[in-house]
């Protein structure tokens, strides 16, 4: 999903009490910046704070600049800077949970976008940012209510428009999610997001046609929007033309290197072909881009394992089970470098937790087998080679002739 640009750009402080050279440095600064020029806009700010340390107005334009240049840890000490000197300033709190939301931090992003509504219960970006970090907290009931309130008022709104579709699709009410994502692109100004999400919702739904349909009217309005670009090479790829679209991802990262959908393609494209060592930096980008994703960051880790850097896939795999403790595809990882060490009493409970979500999983399950035999309990690695026969005979029949199995029966 595309980031949108949702921060107020200035506020105007009447309260605030500036100084003359403060208030010159403030007017450059805001030129600079409503002209895009933000790295000039960020000097005249910085040097607004220092003509006054305790301006408001000085700190809050200088953390919605570094926001403009990406500078997110800068922005975050800017913002809870200017909360130091008013508490009860509201943009600052929708600011700063925004940065939040960008940095991964979703229980901080809640907090702040939360007290931003507490101040300011009318505050419609506010809202719509809480929204997104439900979404992103894997809430999308507590979303869809706010995006549902504030399309309420505002009805053609095509991002509250695209925001319930997407809550929807999430739920699985793909109907719904039609609607909702269909209304956006009839909407007065349709954003390329809802052409986007229309066309991953028929993708979903398994109607390729109706996805190309709405991809390719979504080029007509958008012929620029890297999102939409490399969503059809995605199309071209999985059509055959895989050369065009290695071409045209290639091409989108010359200009765009942080987009999803052509490092997401080109780390598929060699994935495919066995070649981890080319996918990986194109993996390892795509899990910086989307910090939220557990899935890219289980797929890195195993980039690392195959092309022989352990202590960076226990890291990826660590991280994830951190926020994800059930992840079977990290548990299984780890259980696989605990078990090289041999830790097999701590490569039991990753083996397990991985079966809890997979019981069929016959590789984990043989990997529990070895757990169990490696701590002297043959009874238990025969019970677990017993439960693979059930499931996969003739992988079972295949195992038996391993000497370390033969070995379980003796």
């Amino acid at each position: 999903m595309k980031k949108f640009s949702l921060f107020l750009i200035f506020t105007v402080l009447s309260c605030a009490l500036l100084w003359s050279g403060e208030i010159d440095d403030l007017k450059r600064g805001d030129q600079a910046f409503l002209k895009g020029r933000y790295a000039e806009a960020l000097i005249h700010y910085q040097r607004a704070e220092k003509e006054n340390p305790q301006s408001r107005t000085a700190w809050f334009s200088l953390g919605v600049t570094c926001t403009r240049l990406g500078r997110y840890p800068q922005a975050e000490q800017a913002f809870l800077r200017t909360l130091s000197i008013d508490p009860n300033f509201a943009p600052a709190c929708n600011n700063l949970g925004w940065v939040y939301l960008v940095e991964g931090k979703i229980d901080l992003a809640v907090q702040y976008l939360s007290q931003a509504l507490t101040l300011q219960p009318d505050y419609p970006l506010a809202s719509n940012n809480l929204g997104i970090a439900y979404l992103k907290n894997r809430n999308p009931w507590l979303a869809s209510q706010v995006f549902m309130s504030l399309q309420d008022n505002d009805p053609a709104n095509p991002v509250y428009l695209n925001n319930l579709g997407l809550s929807c699709f999430m739920l699985g009410d793909y109907r719904s999610a039609e609607g909702w994502l269909t209304s956006g692109i009839a909407s007065p100004a349709p954003h390329a997001e809802n052409y986007l999400n229309l066309a991953l919702l028929y993708t979903r739904v398994f109607k390729p046609g109706e996805a190309q349909k709405i991809l390719r009217l979504g080029l007509q309005k958008f012929p620029r929007d890297r999102s939409l670009q490399g969503f059809q090479a995605q199309f071209d790829y999985n059509s055959g033309a895989t050369s065009k679209a290695y071409r045209e991802w290639a091409k989108i990262l010359n200009t765009d290197a942080n987009n999803p959908w052509a490092l997401s393609g080109l780390a598929g494209f060699y994935l495919r072909k066995g070649d981890c060592a080319s996918a990986l930096p194109y993996l390892a980008g795509l899990a910086a881009v989307d910090k939220n994703n557990y899935r890219i960051r289980e797929v890195l880790g195993w980039a690392y394992y195959y092309t022989g850097n352990k202590p960076k896939a226990q890291k990826q795999w660590q991280m994830v089970n951190r926020d994800y403790p059930a992840s079977p595809l990290s548990n299984y990882g780890l259980g696989i470098l605990k078990l090289g060490r041999g830790d097999a009493k701590g490569a039991f409970l990753n083996f397990f937790q991985a079966l809890e979500v997979y019981p069929s999983w016959v590789d984990a399950r043989f990997q529990l087998a070895r757990c169990y035999a490696k701590i002297g309990n043959k009874t238990g690695a025969r019970a677990e080679w017993e439960k693979i026969r059930e499931i996969n005979s003739e992988y079972a029949q295949e195992l038996q002739k391993k000497p370390e199995v033969k070995s379980w029966f003796k």
